[in-house]
């Protein structure tokens, strides 16, 4: 991440802060003119904080036997009410960064930026929660055999319908992008088992290296921008620790970021 943001200095304008699961989405169903449009009324910005909400989008990997057969399925996406939300992630943001203006910062937080033009102050953080216009879903795909989570409520007042539109902008896109090439007709097969097995492996490997104590035995390079790039600059070297766990398709273990709603009362 952090050798990433320092790459694209003065070589791109904004860098999304994300996951392959999270789907930037702005309501003019373009994000560059949203972000130059915000740009201009926060001309001293170094980062947008905006929502990073909480989805369940079911999937149909079976069906995929080439490109041809892809669809985004956003009519399928179906997001959770607050409430069900695990607090940690509830919280918990994402961000667009202007690459040149920001030093340290994490997937979720921004520890330090740069000094702005009068030498005095850092570039500023601009947060933008509960903003219909622009927004991060987090698309956790799941299938029931493999993933069981809490009964949880979603949240029917969601604007679906720039979902709808957002999903058929893409696929023309992608459909265009595809034609008469050989990747159009490429047979995906096996498909469904290597992506269910591929799931079970991340998931399994977030838990195990989520908390792990840094060791001179087990040394992971975190997230953080602040604690990698000092550990790189120390020349530490990086022990790609053994796989710890057997017969992953039975006994992986995945996160959840869901929980019970609860009731308060003062009786």
């Amino acid at each position: 991440m952090h050798d990433c943001m320092m790459r694209a200095r003065s070589v791109v304008k904004f860098v999304a802060n994300t996951d392959l699961d999270d789907l930037a989405v702005s309501s003019n169903l373009n994000i560059s003119d949203s972000l130059e449009m915000i740009s201009k009324r926060h001309p001293n910005a170094a980062q947008f904080k905006i929502d990073w909400i909480l989805s369940h989008q079911p999937q149909h990997w079976d069906s995929i036997q080439n490109a041809k057969n892809l669809n985004f399925d956003l009519q399928s996406v179906r997001v959770l009410k607050v409430e069900n939300i695990r607090w940690d992630y509830r919280v918990s943001k994402k961000m667009f960064h202007r690459p040149e203006r920001v030093i340290h910062f994490d997937m979720h937080t921004v520890y330090r930026n740069e000094l702005g033009n009068d030498e005095e102050n850092q570039h500023t953080t601009i947060e933008m929660f509960d903003n219909p216009d622009l927004y991060f879903l987090h698309l956790r795909r799941f299938e029931r055999h493999l993933l069981h989570p809490l009964p949880v409520e979603y949240n029917n007042n969601f604007n679906h319908s720039l979902l709808m539109r957002m999903n058929t902008k893409m696929l023309d896109q992608f459909t265009k992008r595809i034609e008469g090439t050989e990747f159009a007709e490429y047979s995906f097969n096996p498909w469904a088992m290597e992506a269910r097995q591929t799931m079970r492996d991340l998931e399994q490997c977030r838990r195990e290296a989520f908390g792990t104590i840094l060791d001179d035995q087990n040394q992971i390079c975190q997230q953080s921008s602040a604690g990698c790039e000092g550990m790189l600059t120390a020349g530490v070297n990086f022990i790609k620790t053994t796989q710890t766990w057997t017969n992953v398709a039975h006994k992986a273990l995945f996160n959840s970021y869901v929980e019970k709603a609860k009731s308060f009362s003062l009786f």
